[in-house]
């Protein structure tokens, strides 16, 4: 009974199929009604992309020899798939990995959304320079077409700059006349400046003297090949937008590292990723934030990652997601002012690093004049100077975060006058750092709360002329190079701040030192310190309240 009445179930429905599209089958029995309300259709600016096993660009391998090149790539033939053909030049077995086209999607519309596509909509330009009017007026346009063809032309001629040249020589050239086309070559090769280029002469100015002596000024203008209408598309009759490419619906861009496989909103080449991460985070900033999601795979930079608008987050794909280093500056910047601090950034499951051959001293994140951060899950490895440095920024976290082999601080948190206020550093993890695991200097109102500091050359934790802060929780070992005035918790010109139930053990120096006088009040209670080289606890400061500890 219950498979009968399934049968009927699915006679019903096939026959509402049938009657939904009576009358519209045109092409026998093979065809297949449409009806998918948004489709693919095509792609602009296709560029095939393969990786091999070794992991390496399309064009050679681990060695550098060469591997395989494109003999076919046709994406104009069929809208539902392209011809590809590579061919081994190199008579040794090669496997791929991965291979994927990159370009934007040609969206179809049909059903209910009539039937067009976007292939001429320039998102980007919409975005930057906001939809364009254009209009005409004329009794020569009497077709659709013919405006097509216009808005194409118009389009191709005004989004790329043409260089403008104008040259002064002597004597009166009247038989130059604009609107013509010469041919301009300036210097020659090798020189510094070197021009040839076909241009359109666009006015010229022949001044004469008192002497009868004369003059021409032509200004030229550069010339590009004959317009064609190429939307490369191949439903290229139909024309709209896609509602889900306008800039105001997005709060999600999704940006690929070079060797990225999959499909994103932007990609990146083999250097300079931060001008195609910039892009994306200009366009979130510009509709009041939303999340820059980076791929799995390294990104090479050589100049900084901008934050400096409120409310955008950038994010990874934890730790494979990693950012390279390769310019005087930093990786990561921040940077507002006094009174117009930025709001809201955030940095999340990523890592930042350098590269080999970079030798700046700048740290990799430098966040200053910024409140409300929010950095999570980010790993800050092997800067020359500072892992994570953030300068007056008020109610900032920093959680699960990992600092390493930086050269000076892991984390630094620094301000001016007792100044920040409520920043958490909490459950982090510094490690093999050259002076500090975690600083705080001029902060007030903080927490440095469950953090795993290791094998940092000074302290494990620095606490300098900050007041009313709490100490809680945290693991420091191994800290120190060498006797004297080094060691796990460390406090300095810092008053009425409170240590507790911190574990500090086999630091070269001291477990927990309270540095001088100048330390008044702080509150030391329920930590535990063991096997410190030198003390567990190192007090010189007044009126410490040691309570509940155990100094073995």
């Amino acid at each position: 009974m219950a498979n009968l009445l399934t049968r009927l179930v699915h006679e019903v429905k096939r026959r509402e199929r049938i009657a939904k599209y009576r009358g519209k089958v045109s092409a026998g029995s093979k065809y297949n009604p449409n009806d998918k309300d948004i489709e693919v259709v095509g792609v602009k600016s296709p560029v095939l992309w393969w990786a091999t096993a070794a992991g390496y660009d399309n064009s050679t391998d681990q060695t550098g020899a060469a591997v395989m090149s494109i003999d076919i790539f046709d994406t104009t033939s069929r809208t539902d798939s392209a011809r590809i053909r590579l061919v081994n030049s190199n008579a040794v077995t090669q496997y791929l990995a991965g291979i994927s086209i990159k370009g934007l999607p040609v969206m179809r519309y049909s059903g209910e959304l009539g039937l067009r596509h976007d292939d001429f909509v320039d998102y980007d330009d919409i975005y930057s320079n906001g939809e364009t009017l254009y209009e005409f007026g004329n009794n020569y346009i009497v077709s659709t077409g013919q405006l097509g063809q216009l808005a194409d032309y118009w389009w191709k001629f005004l989004r790329v700059a043409r260089h403008i040249y104008t040259i002064t020589i002597p004597g009166a050239y009247y038989w130059v006349e604009p609107g013509e086309w010469y041919y301009l070559e300036i210097g020659d090769v090798g020189e510094r400046e070197y021009i040839r280029s076909t241009v359109e002469c666009y006015e010229v100015a022949v001044e004469a003297g008192a002497n009868m002596d004369s003059s021409t000024t032509i200004s030229f203008r550069e010339v590009y090949q004959n317009w064609v209408k190429d939307s490369g598309a191949i439903a290229r009759y139909l024309a709209t937008g896609d509602p889900r490419q306008n800039p105001i619906n997005y709060s999600r861009l999704v940006v690929a590292a070079p060797e990225y496989m999959g499909v994103a909103d932007y990609y990146c080449e083999t250097t300079s990723a931060q001008t195609v991460i910039q892009t994306a985070i200009d366009r979130m900033a510009g509709i009041g934030g939303g999340i820059v999601e980076l791929t799995e795979g390294q990104f090479n930079t050589t100049a900084t990652i901008e934050l400096n608008q409120d409310n955008v987050i950038l994010e990874g794909h934890g730790f494979n997601t990693v950012i390279m280093k390769n310019c005087n500056d930093y990786a990561i910047e921040s940077v507002g002012g006094s009174g117009t601090e930025i709001s809201g950034i955030q940095l999340r499951n990523l890592k930042v690093t350098k590269h080999t051959d970079d030798n700046n001293a700048k740290d990799l994140i430098y966040i200053k004049y910024s409140d409300n951060v929010i950095i999570q899950g980010v790993w800050a490895d092997n800067s020359i100077v500072v892992g994570f440095r953030l300068v007056y920024c008020d109610n900032s976290l920093l959680t699960a975060n990992v600092a390493t082999n930086n050269d000076s601080i892991g984390i630094f948190i620094d301000g001016d006058v007792l100044t920040p206020t409520q920043v958490k550093i909490i459950g982090n993890t510094a490690t093999s750092n050259g002076t500090y695991g975690i600083g705080m200097a001029d902060i007030v109102h903080s927490v440095i709360s469950n953090n795993i500091c290791d094998a940092n050359g000074d302290h494990g934790i620095a606490v300098i002329m900050s007041n009313y802060n709490s100490v809680t929780g945290n693991i420091t070992r191994g800290n120190g190079t060498v006797e004297g005035d080094s060691g796990g918790i460390y406090l300095s010109v810092s008053d009425h701040n409170v240590i507790s139930g911190n574990i500090a053990t086999d630091n070269i120096s001291d477990g927990i030192l309270i540095h001088a006088s100048t330390c008044d009040k702080n509150v030391v209670t329920g930590n535990r310190a063991t096997a410190n080289t030198v003390a567990n606890f190192h007090n010189h400061g007044t009126g410490t309240v040691d309570s509940g500890n155990e100094w073995t």
